[in-house]
């Protein structure tokens, strides 16, 4: 008979966020679980959350600049 080997987190979502030298923020998201289905959903709540914590906290002219520079990037 072939032992099984069973593993438990303490944490089963860990959320690494560092913020750049320009303001903007990445991040890295570990979730460890058996149900794919579970974790995908919670994959698209975390990341929506942090998308909408990054738009928040920047400053509206960081914002503007860089709306601005993407427009000019289209045009060149």
């Amino acid at each position: 008979m072939a032992d099984i080997a069973q593993f438990s987190y303490l944490e089963p979502i860990k959320v690494k966020i560092e913020r750049g030298q320009r303001g903007g923020f990445g991040w890295e998201i570990s979730i460890h679980g058996s149900d794919i289905d579970t974790i995908m959903l919670q994959l698209k709540e975390i990341e929506a959350r942090l998308i909408k914590f990054e738009l928040e906290t920047r400053k509206p002219i960081q914002r503007d600049a860089e709306a601005k520079a993407i427009i000019k990037e289209d045009i060149e």
